[in-house]
């Protein structure tokens, strides 16, 4: 009986030994658990050919970049540039090392950028503080050129993409269907450098590329336009003070959204938007059950609301109904609508009382030293029939 309290004793410790054994092999695994939390973002240690490398070969097989840490290879993949671009192969040797085979043949004479963008983050998702690029040439020299700037309503941990067209007079600049020649990330202040760019001017947008295609999406993403081009030369190397805010483009045409008749002489159209005012040809106004014209004399925006015009008619029957359509609509930003909604009205059995006055005159009453051959401006309160006017003077 003893010797079998001994056997259970021995077997019992022995189990408790193995979990020790076990439980101390898990726990060296991994980052130690209570210390403090990595905070600190991936840097770029080491690259082949080396940053500002001449006279590389043209048959090169492949770039290396070496990590100080693992990185995601999904964020890598995103953030990865090559200006002017280069068919690769992405191929990871250990989780810091990646190298990116080269499918074409470089160019002679031919400075390449490889711009790593700080959306690379490590296993942690911390992102790199600022997107690091470096630059090789198959020819004896470095392109120097650089353009710095900053993006300044960007949220946190928001990113932006700034691209760099080299201007061509017969090439139109359209970064929705133009893929950039040069391109590189803001940091976590909103801060972008491009470096590395040959001698030219060049367009300059910053871009939300959310989804990292190189183009401008306009339906959900927002674009920072420039309010200058930048220049490069051997005398000015250095642009800087690039800065944008990010917008997002309107890119809704504008429609009619109501109607209705105020009196028995004007009709006021509401529409979605403010819209630029044709001299012609604006809007039809139909007897909804014949189809018989009404003649529309003038249109104008209403004063208390820019988003109302006023059409202004002959007077209206007042048992008709009667159909409104603009011809075509036309915002601020350049979206047409060439088959706006239409809207069948009542007629209004209120009189038009507006008095007919003169509002403005130009030039006013009893000024002087006016041109013999200067334009006399007339304004008034409702639409004129010019004619009479002409017989008035």
């Amino acid at each position: 009986m003893k010797d079998i309290r001994k056997i259970i004793k021995l077997l019992t410790y022995i189990t408790f030994i193995q979990l020790i054994t076990t439980l101390s092999g898990c726990a060296t695994r991994g980052v130690p658990g209570g210390g403090p939390p990595d905070k600190t973002g991936p840097e770029v240690v080491h690259t082949f050919p080396a940053a500002d490398s001449v006279f590389v070969d043209s048959l090169l097989e492949y770039i290396e970049i070496k990590f100080s840490e693992p990185v995601s290879e999904a964020s890598f993949k995103k953030s990865l540039f090559i200006s002017p671009p280069l068919k690769i192969e992405i191929d990871w040797q250990s989780a810091e090392v990646v190298h990116l085979l080269l499918q074409d043949r470089l160019l002679s004479e031919q400075t390449y950028v490889v711009t790593i963008g700080s959306g690379t983050t490590d296993e942690h998702n911390n992102k790199m503080k600022n997107s690091y690029a470096f630059a090789f040439s198959t020819g004896n020299k470095i392109d120097r050129g650089s353009i710095s700037g900053k993006v300044y309503n960007l949220v946190e941990n928001q990113t932006a993409a700034a691209f760099a067209y080299l201007l061509n007079d017969t090439i139109l600049i359209d970064p929705a269907h133009r893929k950039p020649l040069y391109v590189s990330q803001t940091g976590s202040d909103g801060s972008f450098s491009l470096n590395y760019l040959k001698e030219g001017c060049y367009r300059i947008f910053a871009v939300e590329d959310m989804n990292s295609n190189l183009q401008y999406d306009s339906k959900y993403e927002s674009i920072g336009i420039p309010y200058r081009d930048a220049c490069i030369d051997s005398f000015h190397l250095s642009v800087r003070s690039m800065d944008f805010y990010l917008s997002k483009r309107d890119t809704i045409p504008p429609d009619m959204v109501g109607a209705r008749a105020i009196n028995n002489h004007t009709i006021r159209l509401r529409l979605s938007e403010p819209v630029r005012l044709p001299d012609s040809g604006f809007v039809s106004v139909k007897d909804s059950i014949k189809g018989t014209p009404l003649p529309v004399l003038a249109w104008y925006r209403d004063e208390q609301e820019e988003n109302n015009v006023n059409v202004y008619t002959q007077t209206m029957d007042s048992a008709t109904f009667y159909r409104i359509k603009p011809f075509q609509l036309l915002d601020l930003n350049g979206n047409i609508n060439t088959e706006p909604a239409e809207r069948v009205i009542p007629t209004s059995t209120r009189k038009d009382t507006t008095r007919f006055r003169l509002v403005k005159l130009l030039p006013a009453d009893s000024a002087k030293g006016i041109h013999p051959e200067g334009v006399v401006t007339l304004e008034f309160s409702t639409p004129t029939n010019w004619e009479t006017v002409e017989k008035s003077f």
